[in-house]
């Protein structure tokens, strides 16, 4: 230190200090809790909120205190040992972050020293970060030192230097700096996606085939051509089409006109179609199945004595208090036009999914029905196998062979698709196959399929058991 220096510090008596005061904020958060605790011997302050978590760690017990400081060149003040702080996160979650320098309150007749007299460096991770006035990073309590990301499990190392600029004016005598650092963090919150959008951009080109396709593309979602048109399914054993949806498993089918096709996984009991009259009648829109999902107990979560008996005008009590639909996933639920197409009885030995599929649709003598809750068609069924042979295997004998390719051949119970020529039939999965039965027969599993709004998206999840897509609008 030069004369004119030493001269300068026994007349003027000045302190610069940096307080050890860790203080860590957290806000903008979706969770409902916070914990907060202190942990160890040293001023160290950890919010927990969730699965976030930062820490805060000052390795300096007495921070940085600089008494009777005079100015100095930066060759000097970087040769200082520093303020050195870690900012770790523990958790699980990528949190944004801020670190701020703050301005302490200052003893009775003390005067704070100018920011444009203070010069700093910070290094992080041995990387210089900064070097300038202090004032040229805002003023208190806006006064930013660094700002970024930290991912989960990731801990870096601050090293923070202060001094007097050798520039500075007679103004600096007789004033003070004391500040401590502030840490705001805010978890980078996941933006819900459009549930089409997300599956889409994992759904395979209709070019590939399910056994040309690697393990990760048969998670996902095929391309189907028929007649020109296109819809998008789910094959094979185990794909991932789980969802959480009115707080219970399901399973979508695909996606139809830009709607999520969903079938519940487990039934909600064994009814009838319908037995309004002898042996039931497979009319889906006067039916008491229909009435029962989307009027009745079923649909308003509720008791109720409206089940289908087997006997003619037969109605058996029954509850649906935890398993019907909740206000929230009806929300959720798009008003549809279901098509109710038939196929007789003499033909339908031969028929493949495809074949199934055509004869579904709207055609002369068929109708369609609108409303919200139905059932599977038999033809969703036969596109579910992920073998690709079975595309030209006759419903009838897929449990033959093509069974134990299908997540859905463990959903027996009835389909939507009415027998042709026969006002009391109705087709139903049973053993891989599918079969016929009179609508009024009460021992077969019922399955609850609905189509969602568009603007449904998908908060988290990736469609796995153990991991199902979560639903939000």
């Amino acid at each position: 230190m030069d004369t004119k220096k030493e001269n300068w510090l026994q007349k003027h008596k000045m302190g610069v200090f940096v307080g050890v005061s860790a203080v860590l904020m957290l806000i903008g958060l979706s969770y409902a809790w916070l914990q907060l605790t202190l942990r160890g011997t040293k001023e160290l302050t950890i919010l927990t909120a969730g699965s976030l978590e930062l820490e805060l760690d000052d390795t300096m017990a007495g921070g940085i205190s600089f008494l009777d400081a005079v100015p100095i060149s930066n060759e000097d003040g970087l040769a200082q040992e520093g303020y050195t702080f870690t900012l770790e996160n523990k958790g699980n979650v990528t949190s944004d972050y801020t670190i701020y320098l703050d301005d302490l309150d200052l003893a009775e007749g003390q005067n704070r020293m100018s920011d444009s007299f203070i010069k700093y460096q910070l290094v992080k991770d041995g990387s210089e970060v900064d070097l300038q006035l202090l004032d040229k990073i805002g003023t208190a309590p806006n006064r930013v030192l660094e700002s970024g990301t930290i991912a989960p499990k990731t801990k870096y190392t601050y090293v923070l230097k202060m001094w007097i600029d050798e520039n500075a004016t007679n103004e600096v005598m007789q004033t003070m700096f004391k500040g401590q650092l502030r840490i705001e963090a805010m978890q980078a919150m996941k933006t819900a996606e459009s549930a089409t959008k997300v599956l889409a951009s994992k759904t395979n080109d209709v070019s590939v085939t399910y056994e040309a396709a690697t393990e990760a593309q048969k998670k996902e979602m095929f391309t189907i051509e028929n007649g020109g048109a296109f819809d998008y399914r789910y094959r094979g054993t185990e794909p991932n089409n789980y969802v959480t949806f009115n707080d219970e498993v399901w399973r979508i089918i695909g996606v139809f006109n830009g709607h999520l096709k969903m079938i519940r996984n487990d039934s909600i009991g064994q009814y009838g179609y319908d037995n309004s009259v002898q042996n039931g009648s497979n009319v889906w829109e006067s039916s008491q199945l229909k009435t029962l999902l989307n009027s009745g107990s079923y649909y308003n979560r509720t008791y109720g004595a409206d089940c289908p008996g087997e006997t003619v005008g037969e109605t058996a009590s029954c509850t649906f208090a935890s398993t019907g639909l909740g206000s929230v996933a009806k929300s959720m639920i798009e008003s549809t036009s279901w098509d109710l197409g038939s196929i007789t009885e003499a033909n339908y030995a031969t028929m493949t999914a495809g074949d199934f599929y055509e004869a579904e649709r709207v055609h002369s003598g068929s109708s369609t029905w609108t409303g919200e809750v139905g059932l599977m068609y038999s033809s969703d069924y036969g596109f579910s196998s992920g073998d690709s042979s079975c595309l030209s295997t006759p419903l009838k004998d897929y449990g033959t062979s093509c069974q134990g390719s299908s997540w859905l051949s463990v959903m027996s119970g009835w389909t939507i698709t009415p027998v042709g020529g026969d006002n009391s039939k109705m087709f139903y999965l049973s053993g891989g196959n599918i079969l016929t039965s009179q609508a009024y027969y009460s021992r077969i599993d019922i399955h609850p399929v609905v189509y969602l709004k568009t603007d449904v998206k998908i908060l988290s999840g990736d469609g796995s058991s153990t991991d199902p897509y979560k639903l939000t609008l």
